[in-house]
């Protein structure tokens, strides 16, 4: 599911390089994650890259967590990740550009210089991006994207999924499985299940 239609077209087109026995248990949906409706049930849920991150507000979590809950069967899973938010991240000066060294653009191959902006909003705990890229061989044609994420602590989605009927059984710092070592992590994946009713 994608709110998208660019998203979802660009889906499309890859999944139809895939075998038919891949393209025939995918079906595509355009929507809000927060309001849609599939009028399924499935044994997991996912939620990837980032994206629950682009629910800024308690409501936007309290919305989509409910659709998970009604789309998951008993004992089935939710599945997500989230960037842990980085002091030293949230810490940067807004005007000051941070860059990295020429890199080249996948969708056009062109080589680009490539700086970012962080910009981050303590109260609203959101962190705002300006990613920059410019065309060694073009620089008028220089272009910029922005990117908003919410920055969610460890503790914040513990308390998210309980007061939401979700019981934690997992979390994988870096996705990884082994002692839950949490050196050098930035990102957290988590699994859920809805609780069960007593």
């Amino acid at each position: 599911m994608d709110l998208s239609q660019p998203m979802l077209d660009a889906f499309k087109l890859r999944l139809g390089a895939e075998p038919d026995e891949v393209r025939d248990r995918i079906s595509l949906a355009r929507g809000d994650m927060r309001d849609k409706r599939l009028r399924r049930r499935f044994d997991l849920v996912l939620c990837t890259f980032n994206t629950f991150l682009h629910l800024y507000e308690r409501q936007d979590v309290e919305r989509y967590l409910a659709r998970v809950r009604g789309h998951l069967r008993p004992g089935g899973r939710f599945v997500f990740d989230t960037s842990l938010p980085l002091p030293e991240e949230l810490a940067r000066n807004p005007a000051r550009p941070y860059r990295v060294p020429r890199l080249k653009y996948p969708p056009t191959g062109q080589v680009v210089k490539y700086a970012e902006y962080f910009d981050y909003n303590p109260m609203s705990q959101v962190l705002r991006v300006t990613m920059q890229f410019e065309p060694v061989d073009a620089p008028e044609e220089a272009w910029s994207v922005l990117l908003t994420h919410r920055q969610y602590h460890p503790r914040e989605i513990e308390a998210l999924l309980h007061y939401n009927g979700f019981d934690l059984e997992s979390v994988h710092p870096d996705f990884r499985q082994g002692d839950g070592s949490t050196a050098a992590m930035d990102s957290i994946g988590w699994v859920a299940k809805v609780r069960a009713k007593r």
